[in-house]
């Protein structure tokens, strides 16, 4: 199905409108009106004429200008009419902030089939309840409640997330965030009673304005989905990353008190993401990471890894990572091998990794002769350049090497580099600009090669 009318509504209705802009049905309106959104905002409680400027309505009913999504943020015994009320009315969604349902027992439960049969017979599509909500940042739609209605300047990206918990899902946007990846929506799925975690990554694998998903999942009573998922991000060529949680017998008891998730057993998760293409992560790092080497869109041809480095330490901790995701490091070719021999320092190593040494700050040749030679090598799929924390004007220079031979080759090239953006602005906008990723170290650096590599080879083997 279209998720068009969720991530770009022509105007939001909010069910249950405070004309306290610090509660949670007063959180969206002011969420809305920081972030700039352009559509039609329509607060509907029957108790205020206005809120906060805006016409409030007594009823979604009475909405006279296009709606297509509707907030709903009223108790939760009124929540089920509410959902139907906005069903009836036409409006396609409704993400149900409201908390109360089959995680809170049996009454909550009863509560819940009754948002489900609203959807069954009026055909409004239903995320939530129990839910943080959703952005939808290129839009400008913030249809959330929380910390996250203060959070209004996002950067836009190309990643789509949705997170069974909202509060933690929406803290890994603000990690991603700093570290300089986007996202371009991201959803609180909560309970799940309608639109599930697999129907999300379905809809943004369709999105040709992303380019990566990601999920963070608790468990799915709709498991075969899930594989289908893999199998169309392999079909796309965009990595879906899913980092399972309630993976132990404590956490699959906080998972049922939290969103009444049926988490399943680790090892079949594990076994179905293997099958299927989908990317396991469990921490931050490797989502932003993965981010930066899928925004150069290249996919490496096979394992086989070429590096140069400045730092032989650098070199060994890559090496034993790459090798334990299954990256090789071959021997380079006799003609690179020669080739190499003749600009490396003495006191270096033409020998892959190549370790052409800090010699680079006073011939920087060495540098980028070596990733020319190196990148013609036909046994070579893919490189890594480990810079250690180069500063200021010297790293600036490097980086518009690199870019310029980059922009040479269609082979995957990454850098590993520490250095302080505060001290090294010019250096780092010039590889975003050439799309090179950057990641910090090295051992990040080889972990997010082997996820990228074993998708490359997952879409092969399909």
């Amino acid at each position: 199905m279209s998720f068009e009318r969720l991530f770009a509504p022509r105007g939001i209705a909010i069910v249950g409108a405070s004309a306290d802009l610090t509660r949670i049905g007063g959180h969206p309106i002011r969420a809305l009106k920081n972030s700039a959104y352009a559509g039609g905002v329509f607060p509907v409680n029957p108790k205020y004429p206005e809120i906060a400027g805006l016409t409030c309505y007594p009823s979604v009913a009475a909405i006279d200008a296009p709606c297509d999504l509707a907030i709903v943020a009223v108790p939760a015994p009124l929540a089920p009419a509410a959902v139907r009320d906005c069903g009836n009315a036409g409006i396609a969604f409704a993400v149900v902030l409201t908390a109360g349902f089959r995680e809170a027992g049996e009454a909550g439960r009863k509560l819940e089939a009754e948002i489900a049969a609203a959807v069954r017979d009026t055909g409004i599509r239903v995320i939530g309840p129990n839910c943080q909500g959703m952005l939808s940042i290129e839009e400008r739609v913030w249809a959330v409640f929380g910390s996250l209605a203060e959070e209004a300047d996002l950067r836009a990206g190309r990643v789509s997330g949705c997170f069974q918990s909202g509060g933690f899902g929406f803290g890994i946007v603000n990690l991603a965030e700093q570290q300089g990846v986007g996202f371009r929506v991201c959803v609180s799925t909560g309970n799940e009673t309608d639109v599930t975690t697999p129907e999300l990554l379905l809809g943004f694998l369709d999105d040709p304005g992303c380019d990566m998903a990601f999920a963070l999942l608790e468990g799915t009573p709709d498991a075969r989905r899930l594989l289908d998922v893999g199998r169309r991000s392999l079909e796309t060529g965009k990595p879906v990353l899913v980092w399972k949680s309630a993976q132990t017998e404590a956490g699959a008891k906080a998972a049922a008190s939290h969103t009444a998730n049926m988490t399943g057993a680790r090892e079949l998760y594990r076994a179905a993401f293997a099958q299927s293409g989908l990317v396991a992560v469990d921490d931050v790092e490797p989502i932003t990471d993965m981010a930066k080497l899928v925004a150069q869109a290249r996919l490496p041809a096979g394992p086989r890894v070429g590096i140069l480095s400045i730092s032989g330490g650098s070199s060994i901790v890559f090496a034993d990572r790459a090798l334990d995701g299954g990256l090789t490091l071959p021997p380079f070719a006799p003609a690179t091998l020669a080739a190499l021999a003749r600009i490396v320092p003495a006191f270096g190593s033409p020998e892959n990794p190549a370790d052409v040494t800090a010699a680079i700050f006073n011939d920087l040749s060495i540098l980028t002769r070596g990733l020319d030679i190196v990148l013609a090598d036909p046994g070579i799929d893919q490189i890594a350049i480990l810079l250690a924390s180069i500063p200021g004007a010297p790293a600036h220079r490097v980086a518009e090497a690199i870019a310029a031979v980059a922009a040479r080759t269609d082979k995957p090239v990454t850098v590993g580099w520490s250095g302080r953006r505060s001290k090294s602005e010019d250096a780092y906008r010039v590889f975003e600009a050439a799309r090179i990723p950057v990641v910090p170290t090295p051992v990040r650096l080889a972990a997010a090669m082997a996820r990228m590599t074993r998708f490359a080879m997952d879409r092969k083997r399909l």
